[in-house]
C-alpha cells in the first residue's frame, strides 16, 4: 500500500507501508514526453529500488511465513527418498523463532535479519538459515520442537564449524546475535 507520494523537482518519492516495515525510496520521472524521448512521461525505476519494493511489499517477516505456510503443502516422500512433512511443533516452534529475531533485533538492518532460506528437514522438522558474509548460522527445529545449529564462523585461521543436536533457547539466542550483529 502506498501510504503518501511526494514530489520534489524531478523525481517522485514514494513511502512504501507493508506489514511490519516502512520503506522509502525514489524513483526518477523521464524528462519530456513519449514523441521526444521515444519511452513517454513514467518512471524509471532501478533494479535495486525494484527489489527493494517487491521484498518490501510484504515485508521479511511475513515473506518467512508465507514460506513456512507453503511448506504446510508438503506431502509424506516430497524428497523422493522417505521424507516427512513438517509437524506442527517444528512449525511453530520456526515462527516462534522468527518472532524472536523480529523482535530482539528490530534496529538492524532489513538484510541483516532476513533469512537466506527456510525450508524443510526429511524428518519432519524445518531449517531456517542466515548468511552474513562468510559466516552462516542454520537453526534446524525438530518434529518435535527440539531446537539445533550449525554455525560456521570465517576466522583468519580458516573456518570453525560450532553445532549442537539439541541446544537450549540461550545458545540459540546467543548465536543468533553473534550471527546477525557482529562485523
Amino acid at each position: 500500500m502506498i501510504a503518501e507520494t511526494l514530489y520534489s523537482g524531478d523525481a517522485k518519492s514514494v513511502e512504501v507501508e507493508p506489514p511490519e516495515e516502512t520503506v522509502r525510496g525514489v524513483v526518477y520521472l523521464w524528462p519530456g514526453d513519449s514523441s521526444s524521448t521515444g519511452r513517454g512521461p513514467g518512471f524509471q525505476v532501478t533494479d535495486n529500488l525494484r527489489e527493494l519494493f517487491s521484498r518490501a511489499r510484504l515485508g521479511w517477516l511475513h515473506q518467512a511465513r508465507m514460506d513456512l505456510e507453503r511448506l504446510r503443502l508438503l506431502g509424506e516422500d516430497w524428497d523422493t527418498y522417505g521424507g516427512h512433512p513438517p509437524t506442527e511443533n517444528a512449525l511453530a516452534t520456526a515462527r516462534a523463532v522468527l518472532n524472536y529475531v523480529e523482535s530482539a533485533f528490530r534496529g538492524l538492518a532489513t538484510e541483516a535479519i532476513t533469512p537466506y532460506f527456510v525450508g524443510p528437514l526429511p524428518n519432519g522438522g524445518v531449517t531456517v538459515e542466515w548468511r552474513k558474509g562468510e559466516d552462516q548460522l542454520g537453526i534446524d527445529v525438530e518434529p518435535t520442537g527440539q531446537l539445533g545449529y550449525i554455525f560456521v564462523e570465517a576466522t583468519a585461521a580458516g573456518r570453525r564449524f560450532h553445532e549442537q543436536a539439541i541446544a537450549p533457547w540461550s545458545d540459540i539466542s546467543d548465536l543468533l546475535a553473534r550471527a546477525l550483529t557482529q562485523r
